[in-house]
């Protein structure tokens, strides 16, 4: 590793990268090879584990609000279904269906809202798939 290789300019942070969370990122990933190579001061050791936990921190907070973007979307989503027409709401569930990995669609197929004409959407696709949808035409 080269020592004293100082940035200079204003383009050293990367495009996308700002500075706020460029440099906590940076001391957890850097950490481990620059110990081996700089002993550091029981002050040091106290900084970069100070970063790591306000990383940590960061990452939690955008997890945690990403988790409550979900409940929010999933909530109207639900609510959205409750008042659709029936045949609209079953021409929703069959396009989620029909997009959802097995397993997924496995569920959504126990959902409270999915009406049973859903069923009927879901074998008329089927029925009248185009040829170039199909694993043959490929």
């Amino acid at each position: 590793m080269a020592k004293n290789i100082r940035p200079t300019g204003t383009d050293f942070f990367p495009s996308g990268i700002d500075r706020l969370h460029f440099l906590p990122v940076t001391a957890v990933t850097l950490t481990p090879s620059l110990t081996k190579e700089y002993p550091m001061s029981k002050k040091t050791d106290r900084l970069i584990e100070a970063l790591k936990a306000s990383a940590r921190q960061d990452g939690e907070k955008d997890a945690e609000t990403r988790a409550k973007i979900r409940a929010a979307m999933v909530k109207a989503l639900e609510q959205l279904l409750d008042q659709m027409p029936e045949q609209r709401a079953a021409e929703l569930f069959a396009d989620l269906e029909h997009i959802a990995p097995e397993s997924a669609a496995k569920l959504i197929r126990r959902h409270d809202l999915r009406p049973e004409a859903t069923d009927g959407i879901l074998t008329d696709r089927l029925n009248t798939k185009p040829l170039q949808d199909t694993p043959t035409a490929q």
